[in-house]
């Protein structure tokens, strides 16, 4: 049964390429595809079934063809043995830091900065569309950034 701390992983059917990653990443790979909307909190199996869905679409990293695809894996306590990725940054997050606070999904960098006040880095994306906002600096006088859509132009 996939979990928020499942273990993502990506792979390729035809060169056996594959990688690790977050569930963030997955909800964050599909918000780009149009898949989800920003103000929707998908469940993990529908975020799989989503990526099941696109995988004609998907193309490896590795050898270009199509059929790239996510899995989740719930990892056992024998695989903590090389820490797991933080939900934020995907950094790995050592073994030593889960065994004191097994629950942790963040790393010991992101958690510090939740603890002071901050808010972690995360992609904003289109209120109409949901696709990822890029920052676009404005002419004229002193210098302006604002947020754009690249798909809406809103």
């Amino acid at each position: 049964m996939p979990s928020s701390r499942s273990i993502i992983r990506w792979f390729c059917p035809y060169c056996s390429w594959q990688e690790d990653g977050t569930v963030a990443e997955l909800d964050s790979r599909l918000r780009g595809l149009g898949m989800i909307r920003r103000e929707e909190k998908a469940e993990l199996s529908l975020m799989l079934e989503l990526a099941r869905i696109k995988k004609p679409d998907l193309r490896c990293p590795g050898c270009n063809q199509t059929g790239f695809t996510a899995d989740a894996i719930n990892p056992g306590e024998d695989d903590w043995g090389a820490g797991k990725p933080c939900a934020n940054c995907g950094t790995t997050i050592p073994a030593e830091r889960l065994e004191l606070f097994p629950e942790q999904d963040l790393c010991a960098k992101c958690q510090g900065t939740v603890e002071r006040g901050g808010q972690l880095s995360g992609d904003d994306y289109c209120h109409h569309c949901g696709t990822p906002m890029v920052v676009k600096q404005t002419k004229g006088g002193v210098s302006r950034y604002q947020q754009v859509c690249p798909s809406c132009r809103r």
